[in-house]
């Protein structure tokens, strides 16, 4: 597959990625499997990936608030 923006390959790969669960918090999601471009920054998300991650906000609520400290922090 190639990507849409640059035409580079696209690899798979997992990558951790911050979603929004509400207005007032953040979650980031480990490991998440996502097709990268070998050469943009251009990420591809599966629909089955994306309906997994709208499981995980709604099980975790409204209101979540999670923070992730850069390393090294």
């Amino acid at each position: 597959m190639r990507c849409t923006v640059c035409g580079a390959k696209l690899e798979v790969t997992s990558a951790d990625l911050p979603f929004n669960a509400s207005d007032s918090g953040t979650v980031l999601v480990k490991g998440l499997p996502v097709l990268q471009c070998s050469r943009c920054p251009h990420r591809l998300i599966a629909d089955e990936a994306l309906a997994r991650v709208d499981e995980i906000l709604d099980r975790l609520g409204s209101g979540t608030v999670r923070e992730v400290a850069p390393y090294p922090a």
